[in-house]
């Protein structure tokens, strides 16, 4: 847990850093700080709850796929990312000409297939997070339940930590798309 609190520390230093140099003015300084303010406050502990709760239905529905979802994301970092990185982009060509011909029915699948995979493939990201933070084995709630809430309010942070998220979404889909495609053989002594 420490490593993970010292680890949000220079995020924390940019941020107080960057924000001032960021506006021009004092009334949209007050609105970045707001956003800021409500980006580490509100929508981490909005997301945290509701994200642990899909994951913990998710790992007791599923839990063979689960396991295979954590080491699909543990295995390969870049084989997700380019994997996830190549759907993204499918997605977003797929939604944008959706729209552009009319179509919002396409767009609303192409999007709901994005956050549904998105959805999916966290769980390996927060069970494997959580697992190299605190040096366990196996992923039990502990470690899912910590390894998402950083990878919550880390990714709420203005600027970092949207990029962060957006790499953590391509690395969930690929690990998600992974995930769903393989054969679970053996994954069973695994966690």
């Amino acid at each position: 847990m420490r490593r993970a609190l010292a680890a949000l520390a220079p995020l924390l230093l940019v941020l107080a850093v960057a924000s001032p140099a960021l506006a021009g003015d004092p009334e949209q300084d007050k609105r970045f700080v707001a956003l800021c303010g409500g980006c580490l406050t509100v929508v981490p502990l909005a997301l945290t709850p509701l994200g642990l709760a899909f994951l913990l239905l998710l790992r007791a529905l599923a839990p063979r796929r689960a396991r295979l979802l954590v080491l699909q994301a543990e295995s390969g970092r870049v084989r997700t990312f380019v994997v996830g990185l190549a759907n993204v982009i499918v997605l977003s060509l797929l939604g944008v000409a959706a729209q552009h011909f009319h179509a919002p029915v396409v767009a609303l699948l192409a999007w709901l297939l994005f956050v549904a995979l998105v959805c999916l493939g966290s769980y390996g990201l927060a069970g494997g997070l959580g697992m190299r933070i605190t040096g366990s084995v196996s992923v039990e709630p502990r470690e899912l339940a910590l390894g998402w809430f950083v990878l919550c309010y880390v990714g709420c942070f203005p600027l970092i930590g949207w990029t962060l998220a957006l790499y953590g979404a391509c690395r969930a889909i690929g690990a998600g798309l992974l995930a769903l495609v393989a054969r679970d053989d053996g994954v069973s002594e695994l966690a």
